[in-house]
């Protein structure tokens, strides 16, 4: 059975390529450090809004790390937005 792909935004995309990148280097973004990453200008309630969808398809995880979360990708993450390469 074939699995359909969540649909991907411009910011979406922009978001995991940081992600990925980091996790690429074995390193986490923390929520913060994500928003101010970020090559574009976004209240944080929307990046909130970007990874809780972003965590219900599977593609990212929350873990705690002491009194922060740090955005994890899953192997859906590199199916799914690094599939044919680089993004």
């Amino acid at each position: 059975m074939r699995r359909n792909k969540p649909k991907r935004t411009d910011k979406q995309r922009q978001i995991m390529h940081l992600v990925l990148e980091a996790a690429d280097n074995g390193t986490f973004y923390t929520m913060t450090e994500l928003h101010q990453a970020l090559p574009y200008t976004c209240a944080y309630g929307s990046l909130r809004t970007s990874i809780k969808f972003l965590v219900a398809r599977g593609i990212v995880t929350k873990e705690r790390a002491g009194l922060s979360k740090i955005i994890r990708p899953t192997p859906s993450a590199y199916d799914w937005f690094r599939t044919g390469g680089r993004i």
